[in-house]
């Protein structure tokens, strides 16, 4: 079989893309971050991240491999591996989703330090406890222009800030708080979701259709949104939003795999998964984030009310290595495709590097 390159394994990865929607709600003593995650499979990983943790990035040569310490603990949802996650929450509040964006550009090669787009996510987890904090660390480092995902980012910290990056032109567009309304994404720019919905104005015929364009879903949302009663209760109204804009495919499938709900004031994460629908709870305020010789994490699947550290297990390269392989058979892209050294190059690359005392 022919050698594949690092570039061309990612290619295979991330060509299959993946749909999502996400919004922040809010109500007067606390802010929530949703996000439906939509993709051919449901296999994922749940990491407990460490601080003052030392890290590698994976780049894609020319890139030089970046290297950082992590300030704050974390806990993420990772679909391919450690430190490539697909969102998480640190211990200050911060929370950062990402979603499919077709036609990203990454920013030019420069003297900035470089980190891959999943990569990205973990760097601002760990370094980072505000958006005014994400922003300034935008302008010192950089995505990859040799990254293949096309993804923009949606946040929002413990202050209630918000904010969405998007790569567009090899520019970073960040859209805040006040020019964030509704605060809602899918899988198209802000600008064009609020300019479809402005000329394809659906109003009460979105509560009585199915949604399955991604445009409508922009729409769906932030109805529901102003529509919410006070008497709601903020996690089960948006799961039931959560629920309403889960896409159907034509066979009545549903590739909504996860369902996650951050609550910011309480430091917990609400979800649920294709497999398993009842509601799983984790309270960061149960883990302790030193750094240490072991890390731990968890099947995204499991038939748990509440996740407790005794539910994870330490991290090790062989069962990544299961994990990875999984993955990249359950697509049909990608099946048959990915050699051992390249999953092992991976692995290598996000593997413990050590702690700083």
């Amino acid at each position: 079989m022919k050698r594949l390159t690092i570039t061309t394994l990612l290619i295979l990865i991330f060509y299959q893309g993946f749909s999502c929607t996400s919004f922040i709600l809010r109500e007067k003593n606390n802010y929530y971050l949703a996000k439906n995650f939509d993709y051919f499979i449901g296999d994922g990983l749940v990491f407990i991240n460490q601080r003052n943790d030392i890290k590698i990035g994976l780049c894609i040569p020319p890139e030089k491999p970046s290297q950082w310490i992590s300030k704050y603990g974390s806990i993420t949802f990772n679909l391919y591996g450690k430190d490539l996650p697909m969102s998480g929450m640190n211990e200050k509040g911060l929370i950062i989703e990402c979603l499919w964006l077709e036609g990203t550009k990454y920013p030019i090669s420069d003297n900035r330090m470089a980190v891959p787009e999943l990569g990205w996510i973990q760097f601002m987890l760990d370094n980072c406890s505000t958006i005014d904090e994400v922003i300034e660390f935008d302008k010192q480092i950089r995505i990859s222009n040799t990254s293949l995902a096309g993804i923009h980012f949606i946040m929002i910290d413990s202050l209630g800030n918000s904010a969405i990056f998007e790569m567009v032109d090899g520019m970073t567009l960040i859209t805040r708080s006040k020019e964030f309304q509704p605060e809602v994404i899918e899988n198209q720019t802000y600008s064009e979701s609020l300019k479809y919905m402005k000329n394809f104005q659906l109003g009460q015929k979105c509560y009585t259709r199915p949604i399955n364009d991604k445009r409508e879903r922009f729409e769906m949302v932030s109805l529901m949104l102003e529509d919410k009663d006070l008497s709601d209760n903020s996690i089960d109204y948006s799961f039931r939003i959560l629920k309403k804009v889960s896409w159907t495919t034509e066979n009545g499938d549903s590739p909504t795999q996860w369902s996650i709900i951050y609550d910011i004031n309480n430091k917990t994460i609400h979800f649920i998964t294709k497999n398993f629908t009842n509601i799983k709870i984790i309270k960061l305020s149960d883990y302790n984030f030193d750094c240490s010789d072991d890390i731990l994490t968890t099947d995204i699947n499991l038939d748990l009310n509440s996740i407790n550290v005794k539910d994870f297990k330490i991290y090790n390269i062989g069962d990544a290595k299961i994990h990875m392989k999984n993955v990249f058979e359950a697509g049909a892209f990608t099946r048959g495709k990915i050699p051992d050294d390249m999953i092992d190059a991976i692995l290598n690359a996000t593997s413990k590097k050590g702690c700083v005392k």
